[in-house]
């Protein structure tokens, strides 16, 4: 799960089952990339595929699988809020430097 295409694709299987194209589609990316990120989490049991007809349908082994990656964007998010916030203290503090130099 600690590639951010692989968790985009868990996402995108979390609003139901969808074909290696769809997928491609909807995250702008080459369909052979998204079957090497669907084949690992296949393998890690994290999804299921079926065929329907001609096509091959994705969809998430347990929902479970969904409320991790919540869990992981909370994390993720509160970290990035942290650092927007310590960024601006340290923005704040740091003296300002005037237009030219005193030298001059």
């Amino acid at each position: 799960m600690g590639q951010v295409v692989r968790l985009r694709l868990v996402e995108c299987l979390g609003q139901g089952d969808a074909t290696p194209h769809e997928l491609a589609d909807e995250l702008g990316l080459s369909q052979q990339n998204v079957s090497k990120h669907l084949q690992v989490l296949y393998k890690a049991a994290l999804v299921t595929r079926r065929r329907d007809g001609t096509n091959v349908l994705y969809s998430l082994t347990d929902e479970a699988a969904v409320g991790v990656l919540d869990q992981m964007v909370g994390r993720v998010s509160a970290q990035i809020a942290e650092l927007s916030r310590l960024a601006a203290h340290e923005d704040r503090d740091r003296p300002r430097r005037s237009g030219a130099s005193e030298a001059e």
